[in-house]
């Protein structure tokens, strides 16, 4: 009985041997299992960090694309007439968001166009530095800018304030100037004055000429557009020079 006893404990203990033991395969392929799910999630992970970036790459190239983009054309007066039906049905609506976008105009600096133009060539120069776009763009915006001044006109003011201090200092004095020096003097400022003609002042012969019937000739009206460009130019320079100094926030605001 004792003899059996032991063949007994040692069948019992070799049967729990054998149950771990054949656990164990099943164990290693649970194991392999669940590897194989890692991999493959990291897998996918970086698939899809790959797609996205790819995505998001495309998006800020269509986005640099889309702001060189015209505005879109007002509808012609031609196609409105064939469409009033439906126009006037929209009526309210459509003069609403007319008012809006016109009150917009009027409130925006005259230098915006050009103001977006400078913004575009410093992004182009951040992201593609030292490129022909960026030079070209400045080189014209200088040639600018040197046509909305009128050194002419500078000269003569400064020839006229030096001739009435002149004229003053000999009253003072109780002598006299000649009439051949005081002709001398004024060909010398209107010499100046002819040189370069202020703006306002070639708006004015161009509205003349308009009320008398008479058509402007291109270069005109080309010199005038230049001029304008030019102040523009001159104009936002110096917001910017003014914006990269400490102003003042009330000053902010107003311009704002």
């Amino acid at each position: 009985r004792a003899q059996s006893g032991r063949q007994q404990q040692v069948f019992t203990d070799t049967s729990s041997l054998n149950t771990v033991a054949g656990k164990r395969p099943q164990v290693k392929g649970r194991g392999g299992v669940i590897m194989a799910g890692i991999v493959t999630g990291a897998l996918l992970t970086l698939l899809g960090t790959f797609v996205l970036s790819c995505f998001q790459q495309r998006s800020v190239v269509d986005d640099m694309l889309v702001s060189t983009q015209p505005l879109p054309a007002l509808v012609t007066t031609a196609t409105a007439e064939n469409h009033l039906t439906e126009l006037t049905a929209s009526r309210p609506l459509i003069l609403e968001k007319y008012r809006q976008k016109l009150e917009t105009i009027l409130a925006q600096s005259p230098v915006e166009s050009m103001r977006a133009g400078f913004e575009m060539v410093s992004l182009l120069e951040d992201i593609y530095p030292g490129n022909t776009v960026t030079r070209a763009w400045y080189k014209q915006v200088e040639q600018l800018s040197s046509q909305g001044t009128v050194p002419g006109y500078e000269q003569a003011k400064e020839k006229l304030q030096l001739l009435m201090d002149e004229l003053l200092n000999n009253e003072r004095q109780h002598r006299t100037v000649t009439i051949s020096y005081l002709k001398s003097a004024i060909y010398d400022i209107q010499r100046c004055l002819s040189e370069t003609e202020p703006l306002s002042y070639q708006l004015t012969s161009i509205e003349q000429s308009l009320r008398k019937g008479q058509q402007p000739s291109r270069a005109d009206l080309q010199k005038v557009d230049d001029q304008l460009k030019g102040i523009q130019a001159r104009y936002l320079q110096a917001l910017q020079t003014l914006k990269s100094t400490h102003i003042p926030d009330s000053y902010q605001d107003e311009n704002k």
